[in-house]
């Protein structure tokens, strides 16, 4: 095209040569004008793209010690153990596209290994938490099925599942598994311990390991202080549910200032996770006041995020501290209309456990400063945008290179609106195994990652 100006340009000039009639002061004009431009265009021709990297190589040895420090972290019994498996697997990094399945597929293998439940009515289950009794049923051979946990009210000393299977039973019969445990220790507000919550996540894995789970269609419901620990359990983890229940109980509440207002660490973690919850002016058991505060500022996140924060919230006047007469249906109904995206493209994080740093495509290491962080991707354009409260370091970016990139295109990542990575990605073993260590999910699969440090 630049070549077909420059021609035409001196055609035109060669048909207004001086001998020519057409000969004028506008014309010759005109021709400086029309060389100028070809010019112009010759010498601005866009330099080449970049090119991704040469593949790096891994030979059979470096594949064997990844693949044996996969299997050491699965083996592991505590968190020192996987994070020596860890530091080993990401020795051999950056990793060619050429391994990743092989390596994937021995991750998956290796994370399927430990505890699995019996499938009788009745049973138990034991995590690093305990052995505790839980109710099960709903299970049915075939296709991965969505799975309900529900947590039970009570307190001190008082408490059962089959209080709540009671109320949520139904769920069975619109296709879940349910799953309805006993705490291990029945102290005061227990659901909302780290003991009670850890003990639910590995049960959650365990279910998974012993059945077809629906890992997109996770749910968590609670009444009273099941309500409670649904708030905390459901903020924390919200990146591996689909939606909550929370019923009856509330958000813990911090007292100070102008009003009381919701504790960090829970309400902003579900801009991706739906809620339905309820609650009664008449409940002298437990006030609706932490439920009215919930509400409140989940109306205002979602006017400041708009497109998440889905929520319903229903507030009785007669109920007391009990069930609507319509029971869980409306509830149910809500919530397993949401499938969760294992590839959320914003994400809203407060860390709030030190066990619980990755969430969804974003970590936190507990050693790091930042308070909260919002992440987002944008597919088409190649770039990520985090913004963060607290510290600008101390975060790394886990991906997807089919789902949130294109691998072979440069990456911008910008840092509360300034750019602080641009480049090629590459695959990475520490990436499959922290990310598979952490969900054990083939939905959520992450190879590569970019840590800002």
């Amino acid at each position: 095209m630049i070549k077909r100006m420059h021609i035409i340009a001196i055609l035109q000039f060669d048909m207004i040569r001086p001998s020519s009639r057409l000969f004028t002061g506008e014309s010759v004009l005109l021709a400086i004008f029309l060389l100028l431009i070809s010019c112009i265009s010759l010498s601005a021709q866009s330099p080449e793209p970049p090119k991704p990297p040469p593949e790096p190589k891994l030979d059979s040895k470096a594949k064997t010690r990844i693949k044996q420090a996969f299997q050491d972290y699965f083996k592991a019994a505590d968190d020192a153990g996987r994070e020596d498996a860890l530091k080993r697997a990401g020795e051999s990094d950056p990793i060619p596209a050429s391994a990743v399945s092989e390596l994937l597929s021995t991750a998956f293998k290796a994370a399927a290994t430990g505890a699995r439940i019996a499938v009788k009515h009745e049973t138990s289950v034991e995590t690093s938490q305990g052995t505790g009794s839980i109710i099960i049923g709903g299970v049915k051979s075939g296709k991965p099925q969505p799975l309900l946990i529900g947590l039970h009210g009570g307190g001190e000393g008082v408490g059962e599942g089959s209080e709540c299977e009671q109320k949520f039973q139904p769920a069975a019969a619109k296709g879940c598994i349910v799953v309805f445990p006993t705490v291990l220790k029945k102290d005061a507000t227990a659901w909302n311990t780290e003991r009670e919550e850890r003990h639910v996540i590995e049960l959650i894995e365990a279910v998974k390991r012993t059945t077809a789970v629906d890992t997109n269609r996770i749910y968590l419901v609670g009444h009273s202080m099941g309500g409670f620990g649904t708030w905390s359990i459901g903020g924390h983890y919200a990146d591996i549910l689909a939606g909550l229940g929370p019923c009856a109980g509330g958000v813990f509440v911090v007292l100070g200032g102008d009003k009381p207002r919701a504790a960090p660490g829970v309400l902003p973690n579900l801009h991706n996770t739906p809620v339905y919850f309820y609650h009664s002016t008449d409940d002298a058991q437990v006030p609706p006041k932490a439920d009215q505060i919930a509400a409140e500022v989940l109306g205002a996140l979602q006017k400041e995020h708009p497109g998440g924060y889905k929520h319903t919230y229903v507030e009785y006047t007669d109920i007391g501290h009990g069930v609507p007469a319509k029971g869980m249906g409306p509830l149910l109904d809500y919530i397993l209309e949401f499938k969760r995206d294992p590839y959320p493209k914003k994400i809203v994080f407060e860390p709030a456990r030190s066990y619980k740093r990755l969430f969804a495509w974003v970590e936190v290491p507990a050693k790091s400063a930042i308070r909260k962080i919002v992440a987002e991707y944008d597919r088409k354009k190649n770039e990520i945008a985090v913004t963060t409260e607290g510290a600008e370091t101390g975060f790394a970016v886990y991906l997807n290179t089919v789902k949130m990139i294109d691998q072979k295109k440069e990456v911008l990542i910008l840092v509360n609106g300034k750019e602080r990575y641009r480049g090629f990605v590459q695959h990475s073993a520490f990436a499959i195994l922290r990310s598979a260590g952490e969900f054990r999910d083939p939905e959520r699969v992450f190879s590569a990652r970019i840590a800002f440090e």
